[in-house]
């Protein structure tokens, strides 16, 4: 009986010590890790990272030669990896891996891409797989050879001035957005430069915005220069993008002497775009300058809805004020995301002079209750007038008989009516005024006093003058028209005032005077003594009754 209790706690006590042999191996067992690198560019094509064994044992690691980062349109850029030692039987310590850049594709991403890496390893006595993982990175930057140290021109910061949008870097369709770009230029002597920029959609690889401009800057010193742009509105999504900048000495290749960094390690800036709920913009305006005046002009533009919301009605207006010229175009049902062509058929007046004329187009949409709510002043531009154009002819005033409304004596109010004709067979603009008129009336008004006409056409207006108490006789004031392009007609208005108790027909001439003050005298002294023979009747008659 004891021998059997013995030996039952002989095997316990060896199962026990098996057991805890085994969990003292695998504590103390060998492993393996990995640390992370830097990333890689075109021109820092070199990165590192450590592999490190740990516990007791040695291990057989196992890794890749060539790694391989590929962007989403399996564009490639490749990496070899190479270990500063055997990897056989590895006891516990650390390894370096050295990554070299060794190639990619032209038309690799503008994008930060990463591949991860595996690497296996196995225990050299139990043959127990361990596994390390990290990941390489690689960014395809602005400059083609990426950023080069020891250039003559870097970039030292940039900044978003926020002109139309409220927060750095969050713009809208259509905003116009200024960047200031600082750039330092080290060199001993002045420098000739060339500042691009762009907006990248890394989500379709492509810029929606690249434009460049050219600068100087002194040896030695540092200035801010402004990029002025409008967002595009056109095919422009809801997302974010990426904002960079590049310089370069214009006198050199952009692969010798490139700066695409801003910062220790940036080399661009996050944009976010949002759309408005109600936009719409105006794009591909055309306008085929010159213009021949006396023809119709066909001025194309482009409707674009880049709000979120469908557009029941969209209403766009040409003007082009001095020319008197106004157009609307109306666009239905123009859903979000849709673009519509549009026509002004514009007819070019030949009744002004030659030249330049400034010009605008408002787009206003929104519709709802029979009113836009929304109105936008998409754009300015010159129209260039050429060809055989005449002068505008003189405006007409006509005066007749009944030119005399009211008034005609000295100290009362005159109103005389006026008629202008527009004798040409295009549209004029005038503006009428009352002159040469303060030696005998206080003041002048003309109503209306400017309109526009129709070839043919005429408008009536009515001149009122305050006339002075000591303005009897004959007294003279000019009409006056001014023309659209500045051309004067003047018209000399000649007015017979009387005294406030003389003859109330006074005249006026314009071609003719209507005179009455000197005639029908004869009729003045038979109407007198008419009075007086009533007055003697009346005196006789009272005496008579009184007897």
């Amino acid at each position: 009986m004891i021998t059997n209790m013995n030996t039952k706690t002989i095997l316990s006590g060896v199962l026990a010590l098996f057991l805890m042999l085994v969990v003292v191996q695998s504590v103390f067992a060998a492993d393996i890790t990995a640390s992370t690198s830097d990333r890689l560019t075109q021109s820092k094509n070199s990165t590192s990272f450590v592999l490190t064994v740990s516990g007791n044992g040695t291990l057989n690691i196992n890794l890749p030669s060539q790694v391989i980062i590929k962007d989403d349109d399996n564009n490639e850029a490749i990496v070899t990896l190479t270990a500063n030692r055997s990897l056989n039987s590895v006891p516990a310590g650390q390894i370096n891996v050295q990554a070299n850049l060794t190639s990619w594709d032209d038309d690799f991403w503008y994008t930060d891409e990463s591949q991860t890496i595996t690497i296996t390893a196995s225990d050299s006595e139990s043959n127990a797989t361990k596994q390390a993982t990290t990941s390489l990175r690689f960014l395809r930057t602005y400059c083609e050879a990426g950023f080069l140290e020891g250039s003559k021109l870097t970039i030292r910061d940039i900044t978003d001035e926020e002109k139309e949008n409220t927060d750095a870097w969050d713009w809208k369709p259509g905003d116009n957005v200024e960047i200031t770009v600082d750039i330092r230029n080290i060199d001993d002597d002045e420098v000739d430069g060339v500042i691009e920029y762009g907006l990248y959609d890394f989500t379709n690889d492509e810029f929606v915005l690249e434009e460049s401009q050219d600068f100087s800057l002194d040896d030695g010193d540092s200035d801010e220069f402004t990029l002025s742009f409008e967002v595009p509105s056109k095919d422009l999504s809801e997302d974010d993008y990426h904002f960079m900048v590049k310089v370069y000495n214009d006198d050199e290749d952009e692969d010798v002497e490139c700066d695409d960094r801003f910062a220790s390690d940036s080399y661009y800036e996050e944009v976010s775009i949002e759309r408005e709920k109600h936009d719409v913009t105006l794009n591909d305006f055309q306008i085929s300058n010159p213009l021949q005046c006396g023809t119709t002009a066909n001025i194309l533009a482009t409707l674009d809805n880049i709000g979120k919301e469908d557009q029941d009605k969209i209403r766009t207006i040409l003007t082009i004020d001095s020319l008197g010229i106004k157009k609307e175009v109306i666009v239905n049902n123009l859903d979000s995301g849709d673009d519509k062509g549009i026509v002004f058929d514009v007819l070019i007046p030949d009744t002004y002079k030659e030249g330049t004329y400034k010009g605008q187009v408002t787009v206003e949409f929104d519709y709802d209750d029979s009113s836009y709510d929304e109105k936008r002043n998409s754009l300015s531009f010159d129209a260039i007038i050429t060809g055989d154009c005449k002068l505008p002819q003189v405006a007409e005033i006509i005066l007749d008989s009944s030119a005399i409304q009211s008034g005609g004596k000295a100290g009362d109010q005159l109103v005389v009516r006026a008629t202008i004709m527009n004798p040409a067979s295009t549209v004029g603009i005038y503006t009428i005024q009352a002159t040469g008129y303060d030696s005998w009336a206080d003041s002048a008004t003309v109503s209306p006093n400017s309109f526009s006409l129709n070839g043919k056409e005429s408008e009536e207006v009515t001149i009122t003058l305050d006339t002075q108490d000591t303005s009897v006789g004959s007294q003279t004031f000019t009409l006056r028209t001014v023309a659209g392009d500045g051309t004067v007609t003047e018209q000399p208005i000649i007015i017979e005032l009387s005294k406030a108790s003389s003859n109330p027909f006074a005249g006026i001439t314009g071609n003719s005077i209507f005179d009455f003050e000197n005639s029908n005298k004869y009729l003045w002294v038979i109407g007198a003594v008419n009075i007086l023979l009533v007055v003697l009747i009346i005196i006789v008659a009272i005496k008579l009754a009184r007897r």
